[in-house]
C-alpha cells in the first residue's frame, strides 16, 4: 500500500484557501450532502456554489432553501444523463454499481459503523452527465469532488473529452474502497498531469491541482 499521506485537522483550512475566486467565480460541489463546504466558500469569497446531492433526504434537510449562496441540484453527476441506483448510507452513500466492493472491502471504521447503523438500502436518484455540467460554463474556477468512488469515472471522462480543460482548480477525496483503486488512481493522475499540477496530496484524503495556465494559489 502507498503512503497514504499526512492529512490531519490542523491542514482542514487548505480546503478553504483559493485567492483566484471572488464574487463572479463558478465553483462547483459534486457530492455535497450538508452543504457546509460549500457554504463556507461561498461566504469567504461572496460567490455562489453550485451543489449536487442525489439523496433526497439530505437534499431536502440539508441543501433545499438552507444557504443563500449555495444553488442545490438533486442530482448525481456521473458519466451519463438519466438515472440510477444509489445505495444510502449517510455521508458514505455510493452508487450501487460500486456499493458492494465497498460494503466487501472498506476498512473505513466510520463507514462500517454507518453501515451498521445507517444502512437505508437503495434509492433511486436522477443522473447528469459531468459533461453538461461543465459545458454551461467557460470556465470552471474551482470543482471539489468528494463522490465515494464515482470520481474515477467521471475524471477518466472529463480527460477522455477535454472538459478538464474548463477547470482551473480541482480538490478531490479519491477512494480506496473501489476495485484496483491505486491503479486507477496512478493512471488518473498521470492524465491529470499533463494539464494540472498537483500542489498537495495526501492520498485517499485530500489532493488538490491547479491548471497549469494560473498561478494564484497559495502554496
Amino acid at each position: 500500500m502507498k503512503d497514504t499521506g499526512h492529512w490531519n485537522s490542523s491542514l482542514e483550512e487548505k480546503r478553504y484557501q483559493y485567492d483566484n475566486l471572488n464574487e463572479n467565480s463558478v465553483v462547483i460541489d459534486l457530492g455535497a450532502y450538508a452543504g457546509l463546504w460549500a457554504h463556507r466558500i461561498g461566504n469567504m469569497y461572496d460567490c455562489n456554489v453550485h451543489a449536487y446531492e442525489a439523496v433526497e433526504e439530505y437534499y431536502n434537510n440539508y441543501l433545499k432553501d438552507a444557504y443563500w449562496n449555495v444553488i442545490p441540484y438533486k442530482l448525481a453527476v456521473s458519466c451519463k444523463t438519466g438515472t440510477d441506483m444509489i445505495h444510502v448510507c449517510d455521508e458514505g452513500s455510493t452508487l450501487e454499481d460500486l456499493a458492494e466492493y465497498k460494503r466487501v472491502h472498506s476498512t473505513d471504521n466510520y463507514y462500517l459503523d454507518d453501515l451498521e447503523n445507517k444502512d437505508k438500502g437503495l434509492q433511486e436518484v436522477n443522473t447528469i452527465d459531468i459533461n453538461e455540467v461543465l459545458e454551461k460554463f467557460d470556465v470552471v474556477h474551482l470543482l471539489k469532488m468528494n463522490i465515494e468512488g464515482a470520481e474515477y469515472d467521471i475524471l477518466d471522462r472529463m480527460c477522455d473529452t477535454g472538459t478538464i480543460n474548463r477547470v482551473e482548480r480541482l480538490q478531490i477525496q479519491f477512494h480506496k474502497d473501489v476495485e484496483d483503486s491505486e491503479k486507477r488512481y496512478d493512471s488518473i493522475c498521470e492524465e491529470l498531469n499533463k494539464t494540472h499540477e498537483c500542489y498537495f496530496d495526501s492520498m485517499w484524503r485530500w489532493s488538490f491541482w491547479r491548471d497549469y495556465k494560473f498561478n494564484f494559489i497559495k502554496m
